[in-house]
């Protein structure tokens, strides 16, 4: 079974009917965990917001901007310009993350 497949079948198992197709729910926006804990014991996930005003972005290698990175989780500044890997057992404060925080990379 395919991740949207399972997708729909998680959505639907818990009332969630609003699927428009390709992995895109209407009221939602589902955030992949990086599989760490950030200093108050909080999963972090992609597009969080760090204390240094850093957002969590995963780099596959698919991207031709991203030529010569390790794929892995970075942590981004700077309007996306400077990057750094994150590492196993780092500590990292999150304060929010993109979609209900944006306010926190205004400067």
């Amino acid at each position: 079974m395919d991740l949207e497949s399972k997708l729909m079948k998680l959505c639907e198992e818990n009332g969630v009917r609003d699927f428009e197709g390709n992995g895109h729910y209407s009221n939602y926006i589902f955030m992949w965990s990086i599989g760490m804990k950030d200093i108050h014991e909080k999963d972090i996930y992609e597009g969080d917001i760090d204390s240094y005003r850093s957002v969590v972005t995963y780099v596959d290698g698919s991207d031709n901007a991203n030529l010569g990175m390790d794929i892995g989780w970075y942590l981004q500044r700077d309007n996306f310009e400077s990057w750094r890997m994150i590492e196993v057992g780092e500590e990292i404060e999150v304060l929010g993350n993109i979609f209900e925080n944006p306010e926190l990379l205004e400067r």
